[in-house]
């Protein structure tokens, strides 16, 4: 008869690892709590695109630890685990959607497997959320609904054609109609204090029809633009920028949808042409971003429906503003 061998200590702590791998890639996971609501949001997302991810926890360790490079997050992975590194005091600085989209980007890597893709659609924003930081980065606009839900279909089908919203327009081949408004005059600038956070005048805009909005300015001022629902679009003369901010129900509530280093030089136009399902917007003539217009929702403290003019500080320049109803040539 064949005697039993006795297992030895390196052995039994060899099986003991082997079950703890088991472990790890069974039901094991380590999510924080403020995190875990984003890791479902995944799960739910991939699940609309025909996608099963519901044992991503497997495995999956999420911490908060300081991240060298000014880092907001990394990722690691390996045949039994999946390891997601995050700043804290970054973290604690963003608002909802940037650690939704953080976790997304993370999650790319170490589940989706997905490298670093800095391609740029037509007018520079980016093609993915899976960008690599640093200045140079694209912008991308994930506030918006819109651009969120083309972010999250490339995260899982990098092969993704872009939205049917997203196409140029040349100004110039637009067919110009009738007039809605056109004011000639100085637009009348209110006080610094009030609710309207410095707005010069407001104008309702009639939504059911297609339109070119164009504000000229003559003279370069500190901070000047219009706000468009919860959209504002401006310019800052100290930085020399062009944004677009999504402006929240409080004053200090400012998301950047996009923004671009620009030349101020008089005079200076900016644009927004309602075309179909999209909103392009224009500095001085040039398309500088495209949305659908479903994003424009009454999320501010302004009346719905109206734009308002602003000029903050400085000066109180000369401004004209007109709006046309367009069609394609």
């Amino acid at each position: 008869m064949k005697r039993n061998s006795i297992p030895t200590e390196s052995s039994v702590l060899k099986v003991l690892g082997l079950v703890g791998m088991f472990a790890l890639t069974g039901c094991g996971t380590n999510v924080p709590h403020d995190v875990s609501g984003y890791v479902d949001s995944f799960i739910r997302e991939a699940e609309l695109r025909g996608h099963d991810f519901s044992n991503v926890r497997r495995g999956l360790t999420i911490e908060f630890i300081n991240l060298p490079d000014n880092k907001a997050g990394s990722s690691k992975r390996t045949f039994f685990s999946k390891t997601i590194k995050l700043a804290p005091l970054i973290w604690k600085q963003m608002n909802d959607r940037q650690r939704e989209m953080l976790v997304f980007h993370e999650l790319g890597h170490c589940v989706l497997e997905r490298q670093h893709k800095n391609e740029r659609l037509l007018l520079g924003e980016c093609a993915s959320i899976m960008k690599e930081g640093g200045e140079d980065a694209c912008v991308d606009d994930i506030f918006s609904d819109s651009w969120r839900s083309y972010y999250i279909d490339e995260l899982f089908d990098p092969a993704v054609q872009v939205p049917d919203w997203y196409r140029t327009q040349d100004l110039t081949k637009l067919v110009i109609g009738d007039t809605l408004l056109l004011k000639e005059d100085s637009l009348q600038y209110e006080s610094f204090q009030t609710r309207h956070f410095g707005i010069a005048d407001a104008v309702a805009i009639d939504e059911s029809s297609d339109y070119l909005l164009t504000l000229t300015y003559d003279s370069l001022n500190f901070i000047y633009g219009f706000q468009w629902d919860a959209i504002t679009v401006g310019l800052y003369q100290e930085s020399g920028e062009y944004s677009i901010n999504n402006k929240g129900k409080e004053i200090w509530d400012n998301y950047s949808l996009y923004t671009d280093k620009i030349k101020l030089e008089t005079p200076i136009s900016l644009s927004l042409l309602k075309l179909g399902a999209s909103y392009h917007f224009y500095l001085n003539g040039v398309e500088k971003h495209i949305m659908s217009t479903t994003y424009f929702q009454s999320g501010s403290f302004v009346v719905p429906g109206n734009m308002y003019v602003a000029t903050y500080g400085g000066s109180k320049p000369t401004a004209k503003l007109s709006v046309v109803r367009v069609g394609k040539q």
